[in-house]
């Protein structure tokens, strides 16, 4: 018997996770603002997972230096670490730092 409510398919489980691109090193952030986007991060972890939904990343790029700029602006400069960031559904600790550095040392702060 079929039941009436929604069942998650294999496909809507699957996560889609950002990665760091090979492009090489993007800087460094100061140890105190690392410490807090680490800390940060970890806040929103949830018990044994190693990334944290898209919709929790973007509240943390806006804690960390993108809060002046509007969603397609966003996209934009997340298109640059990731081409089809629009596609992911989740981010690990190295990408969420990658963004935020490469923000960072920009000198959009």
């Amino acid at each position: 018997m079929a039941s009436k409510g929604k069942t998650a398919t294999a496909a809507s489980m699957v996560k889609n996770i950002a990665k760091v691109p090979e492009k090489g090193n993007v800087g460094n952030l100061p140890a105190e603002m690392a410490a807090d986007l680490e800390e940060c991060f970890n806040h929103y972890l949830e018990e044994g997972e190693f990334t944290i939904p898209d919709y929790l990343f973007r509240n943390i790029l806006q804690n960390f230096g993108f809060h002046k700029m509007g969603p397609r602006d966003i996209e934009e400069e997340l298109k640059k670490s990731d081409p089809e960031i629009l596609m992911k559904n989740c981010m690990d600790f190295p990408f969420v730092r990658h963004v935020v550095t490469y923000h960072w040392n920009k000198g959009i702060h």
